[in-house]
């Protein structure tokens, strides 16, 4: 465990923000990875890993989290409260309790969204509708852990920190964002098989009364045509005696 901590740190001296990329993409496709097996668990029905929704959340982590976590905490955190006395300690976790969290899952409720497939105004919508529960889900976890993270961790080791314990809080988005969406598509998907089947029943009914329009027509009819049948009839039969009788004095003769 040493060893590898060691190995870390030259790489995170070597190349740090490739590192932070590469650890943030990890960590963030492992707690995607945590949240499917517990969702598989507990579902009643059987469903697969979903690789592309993890190579989504790691791609997120890998072009995004990882490059903001990196210039947040080597470029900002260090000017606006250098050092580790108190001061600079609540004025770091003010600021990543406040803008930075609300500026961080508004950005991943809507890149996941976007890479989902779904239009920039579905994407909006979704931050408008899960970033206020799930802030406020966050001021119950990370505010102590980010006290300890700039009292008492390294600078260098702070982004790893952060991204040990957002294996579990990662897992929690995975659930809140990709969750959510399944269910909602369940359920639209049940209300297109209600409509057409409601729209198929419709059009059953329209068909079923417009063939009994249809009889009730020809039976009101009924009378007016069998009237014209029979003064056919007659007429046909009155010509037919008219013939035969002009036909008689012929034969006769």
């Amino acid at each position: 465990m040493i060893k590898l901590l060691c190995w870390y740190q030259k790489q995170l001296q070597r190349k740090p923000l490739f590192t932070k990329m590469v650890t943030s993409a990890a960590l963030i496709g492992l707690g995607d990875g945590l949240c499917q097996m517990i969702e598989q668990k507990l579902s009643v029905e059987k469903s697969k890993f979903d690789v592309s929704r993890n190579l989504r959340l790691i791609t997120y982590g890998f072009f995004m989290s990882g490059p903001i976590m990196h210039f947040v905490y080597t470029k900002i955190l260090p000017k606006i409260g250098p050092g580790c006395s108190l001061k600079s300690v609540l004025i770091k976790v003010m600021f990543t309790q406040t803008i930075f969290t609300i500026f961080g899952l508004s950005l991943f409720f809507f890149s996941t969204s976007m890479m989902s497939g779904h239009t920039f105004e579905h994407s909006i919508n979704q931050v408008s509708k899960k970033l206020w529960p799930t802030y406020c889900t966050s001021l119950k976890i990370w505010p102590l852990i980010s006290v300890l993270n700039f009292a008492f961790v390294p600078p260098h080791f702070q982004v790893f920190f952060v991204n040990v314990f957002s294996v579990f809080w990662n897992a929690y988005l995975s659930y809140v964002t990709f969750s959510q969406n399944c269910k909602c598509q369940q359920q639209n998907e049940k209300n297109n098989d209600d409509k057409i089947e409601n729209d198929s029943r419709n059009q059953n009914s329209r068909n079923i009364l417009d063939i009994e329009n249809k009889i009730v027509a020809i039976k009101s009819i009924q009378p007016e045509l069998e009237g014209y049948a029979m003064n056919n009839h007659q007429h046909i039969g009155f010509s037919l005696q008219q013939n035969h009788q002009a036909s008689s004095p012929i034969a006769d003769q």
